[in-house]
């Protein structure tokens, strides 16, 4: 059998330098041959993955001689949870200086001169096959803001400077996601909350919209105001500390909520934290992995995690918030000679912690699996979980990250473990999409496979040619 491997050309578009995508292009495609930088604005996009991978093999020419190079991987689009999408421009004068300014970043951070480490989330997925006429971004924005990756951002709005941009439409049948559909459900702090209303790993949390509570979780009839007690007050879909106030009182928090009933809050309940080195409050950032496709999506864990930390000396019951948020580009940001982050194993030298996280990762993503990618899309998506253990040492998710920080502001032993995870993607997620390659794990933990069926049902009520979908589940 004749291996066309060799002629294959494949198109990527990636343009933010402060993401995970920044790290694939540089150890993967621009050291892989088959793969070549294209404009998403313009490149050719099929119908199927199948058939990019077939037109990237043929040497296929257009009217002018130059070879069509199918786009399969871009971080400059808008992701719905449907067969369509938009592309992001790029040439625009508000995207450019937002691309720009993730150059500028990387420059001053690889100067070691960081005052600002905010990293830039880029749009997931990539693009399609025609040119048209769509929604301009405002109405994008407007219509999908719980699913938008700015939520992520450090200080960049979502909404173009001026006037009205055109979209690209595009076919996402024919490309690589980057996002899986359904992942709003997990970033989104007011949803992750009641998905988890009854699991251990939940935050104690009060569920306010339109002014009023309309949800309490994990509080154990346990509302009241004490002196070492402080109350978290969180936009549910913001991260990065972004949006948090802090209250020694729960009537004050819920005030703010009915001044603007127009946005939903949650409250949360501080847990009071086990401290690292006796000193200093801290959380545990891991990375997952959603590999997905229409027959199957599987979770993976990365087996090292990093331990975030405060900078200041944790005092019980103080809102002051270096002592409170562990955000490292928020520390880093009050202090930028900050290096407060350190190897999970640096702590954890039994694993006793990570397998615990492990126990946690099977157990809730258990709950959001028949949840996602409903619509049988292909591609992966990672995120960067929270976890804090309180002075009880139990185990609680803070949230969840779409697009998680590769913490390249941090020590080497920190940023390599990112690095790490992320040059090991193509084998287990990319490759076998493209070139039915058997996944390789490396250093990824398969936990959850959930195999999406078809079952011939034949009752009263169907044909005997309709389907029952039905899901297995597989734990790992």
């Amino acid at each position: 059998m004749i291996d066309w491997t060799w002629m294959m050309k494949l198109g990527y578009d990636i343009k933010a330098n402060l993401t995970y995508h920044k790290i694939l292009r540089d150890v993967y495609f621009k050291k892989d041959d088959r793969w070549v930088p294209v404009d998403a604005d313009t490149a050719h996009v099929c119908e199927t993955i199948a058939d990019a991978v077939k037109l990237g093999a043929s040497d296929t020419r257009d009217d002018n001689g130059e070879r069509i190079v199918p786009l399969l991987v871009s971080n400059r689009t808008l992701e719905y949870n449907s067969q369509y999408g938009y592309i992001r421009p790029f040439n625009n004068e508000y995207y450019q200086r937002i691309y720009d300014r993730d150059d500028e970043l990387e420059r001053i951070n690889n100067n070691n001169n960081n005052n600002n480490n905010n990293e830039q989330l880029s749009s997931s997925s990539s693009s399609s096959t025609t040119n048209t006429t769509s929604p301009t971004l405002n109405h994008i924005i407007s219509e999908q803001q719980h699913q938008q990756e700015e939520q992520d951002n450090d200080d960049v709005s979502a909404t173009p400077v001026e006037g009205k941009l055109q979209l690209r439409k595009v076919n996402f049948n024919g490309i690589i996601r980057n996002a899986i559909g359904g992942f709003h459900l997990m970033i989104d702090k007011f949803v992750l909350t009641k998905t988890l209303a009854r699991s251990d790993y939940l935050v104690p949390s009060i569920l306010v919209e339109h002014g009023v509570v309309t949800g309490t979780y994990g509080m154990d009839g346990d509302m009241s105001d004490k002196p070492d007690r402080v109350w978290y007050l969180k936009d549910p879909r913001l991260n990065r500390s972004k949006g948090i106030q802090l209250f020694k009182k729960l009537d004050d928090a819920l005030e703010i909520c009915k001044a603007d009933p127009s946005k939903r809050y949650i409250v949360q309940r501080e847990m009071v934290p086990l401290l690292l080195n006796n000193t200093y409050k801290f959380d545990i950032r891991v990375m997952i992995l959603f590999t997905f496709s229409p027959t199957s999506t599987n979770l993976y864990l990365f087996k090292e995690g990093v331990i975030r930390s405060t900078g200041a000396k944790y005092e019980r019951g103080s809102t002051d918030t270096q002592q409170q948020f562990t955000n490292f580009c928020f520390q880093k940001e009050m202090n930028p000679e900050f290096e407060n982050i350190l190897p999970l194993r640096d702590w954890d030298t039994q694993d006793k912690t990570f397998k615990r996280i492990q126990q946690a990762v099977c157990e809730i993503f258990t709950n959001f699996m028949p949840r996602l990618n409903q619509l049988g899309h292909q591609g992966y998506t990672i995120f960067g979980l929270d976890f804090l253990i309180d002075e009880l040492e139990k185990l609680h998710l803070l949230e969840v990250n779409y697009s998680p920080s590769m913490f390249i502001a941090s020590s080497e032993n920190v940023k390599s473990i990112c690095r790490r995870a992320i040059s090991q993607i193509p084998a287990l997620a990319l490759e076998p999409i493209l070139f039915s390659t058997t996944p390789i794990t490396g250093d990824w933990i398969h936990c959850l496979e959930r195999v999406h069926l078809k079952k011939k049902v034949n009752n009263d009520n169907k044909d005997d040619d309709d389907d029952e979908d039905l899901d297995n589940f597989n734990l790992f």
